[in-house]
């Protein structure tokens, strides 16, 4: 695997523009941050235990070791346990639940004005069973104790009418039970030599070689990827110049970029490539895989989003917004500028102007 995880990046090294947290500070806000992606030494965040992980991916004891940390010790907050308990699917909402806790202390003794906590155990549990198992379920109610810790640490410093919730998530989820093999459409081309080819999951990135010759390749190559979409089971093919319109960076003008084009599938399959075989219709998966990071368009990836509390008219629908309009209207609640966002403020969710 990788030598590094990418949450081991400082803040500064792996996001680019100013966050909440930023704009917080400098309004002289207090904030706080509880397992927050990419807050490792985050000069905006007062009271953090950043998401900071080791080799093997688990959250790192260095990382556990901070004056708040040390605080959190000696009011007997049992925050060793989100380390103990990080990697257990099951157990991990135990995890969660010592997270809470210690997010209800500062919420109690420091009384943060922005906060954002992260947990984990939904995420985890659906992974590892798919969405619509009882243990999916079971995390799912469970986590929703954990948010009930920090309302009762709201209310018990009298701080219910000053507060708002938002309750978001990134993505949904979808089980795959099938995959289909798309070597044999490379092998008859030709230009499987011309090729370099990375499955990952629903997509197959295609890079051209160096070997890539565009005078006797490119119609070759052109054809190809026809074929491909009007394969049953191919949802679409993406070119680099149409990256943008999926949040994502041109090919050429980033080096994390696998390939010049995408092959995706529908939703109910994954792509292979496997050379014994020469066939293309789609087979059983040895092992289903539940997750996420399909077409961002498809229903099956929208996340949930609940806002409640000071500011928020009560039981409206929202129906569907955008993760882009979170952060806006976090910071029009809190009556924060933040310059340059996509997205806008959710008016239509707000009681005050």
């Amino acid at each position: 695997g990788e030598s590094y995880h990418v949450t081991n990046k400082a803040r500064p090294d792996s996001v680019k523009v100013p966050t909440l947290f930023d704009v917080a500070k400098k309004q002289g806000l207090s904030t706080a941050a509880f397992f927050w992606p990419e807050t490792k030494a985050d000069p905006s965040i007062d009271f953090n235990i950043p998401e900071v992980l080791d080799l093997k991916d688990r959250p790192s004891p260095q990382a556990l070791d901070s004056p708040f940390f040390r605080e959190l010790r000696q009011a007997n907050v049992p925050v060793e346990l989100y380390e103990r308990y990080y990697e257990d699917p099951q157990l991990h909402t135990v995890a969660d639940t010592a997270l809470a806790e210690a997010a209800a202390y500062a919420i109690q003794r420091h009384q943060p004005q922005f906060m954002a906590i992260h947990f984990l155990a939904t995420d985890k549990a659906q992974h590892e069973y798919g969405p619509a198992h009882y243990l999916a379920k079971t995390a799912i109610t469970q986590v929703d104790r954990c948010i009930g810790i920090l309302r009762a640490a709201v209310k018990a410093r009298g701080l219910q009418d000053r507060t708002t919730f938002v309750v978001a998530a990134d993505h949904g989820f979808a089980s795959v039970y099938q995959e289909m093999n798309l070597h044999p459409l490379f092998k008859e081309s030709g230009l499987l030599d011309r090729l370099v080819l990375y499955p990952d999951k629903w997509v197959l990135h295609v890079e051209l070689n160096k070997n890539f010759t565009p005078d006797t390749d490119a119609a070759r190559l052109d054809q190809l990827l026809k074929k491909a979409a009007a394969l049953p089971g191919i949802n679409r093919v993406i070119s680099s110049a149409e990256y943008p319109a999926y949040g994502l960076p041109r090919y050429e003008d980033d080096p994390l970029m696998r390939g010049q084009t995408m092959i995706v599938a529908n939703i109910e399959l994954q792509l292979v490539l496997d050379p014994t075989s020469s066939s293309m219709l789609p087979r059983p998966m040895k092992n289903p895989y539940h997750g996420h990071g399909y077409l961002p368009s498809h229903p099956r990836m929208y996340p949930a989003l609940v806002l409640s509390g000071r500011g928020i008219s009560k039981g409206k629908q929202l129906g569907h917004v955008h993760n882009l309009d979170v952060a806006p209207t976090i910071a029009h609640l809190l009556d924060l500028k933040m310059e340059g966002t996509r997205g806008r403020v959710l008016k239509e969710a707000l009681s005050i102007p």
